[in-house]
C-alpha cells in the first residue's frame, strides 16, 4: 500500500474509532437517564443543515452528522424493539 493508501486508512480508522465511541457514549448516557436522546440526536441533525462554512470539508461534515443523527435513532429502535421483546417472553430476542 502506497504512503497516500496507508495515511489514508489510519484516517480513516480514526475517525470510524471517534464517532463509534461517541454513538456508545451517547447510547450510555441515554440509557441511564442523563441524555435526552432523541434531543440530541434532532439537534445533531439541525445543526448539521444549519453548516455553512466555505471548506471543502463541509459536505462530508455535514452528512457525517446526520449519519450520527440518524444512527443514534436507528439505535434507539433497536433497543426498544429488543426491549418489547423481552418484555413479551421471547427468548430468541
Amino acid at each position: 500500500m502506497s504512503d497516500h493508501g496507508q495515511n489514508f486508512a489510519e484516517l480513516a480508522g480514526r475517525l470510524e474509532g471517534a464517532v463509534r465511541s461517541l454513538l456508545l457514549l451517547a447510547s450510555t448516557l441515554e440509557m441511564s437517564g442523563v441524555l435526552d436522546g432523541p434531543r440530541y440526536a434532532a439537534t445533531v441533525a439541525r445543526i448539521a443543515d444549519q453548516l455553512a462554512y466555505n471548506a471543502p470539508s463541509q459536505p462530508a461534515a455535514k452528512r457525517t452528522m446526520q449519519e450520527i443523527a440518524a444512527a443514534l435513532n436507528d439505535s434507539r429502535q433497536r433497543r426498544a424493539r429488543v426491549s418489547a421483546r423481552q418484555g413479551a417472553g421471547c427468548r430468541w430476542a
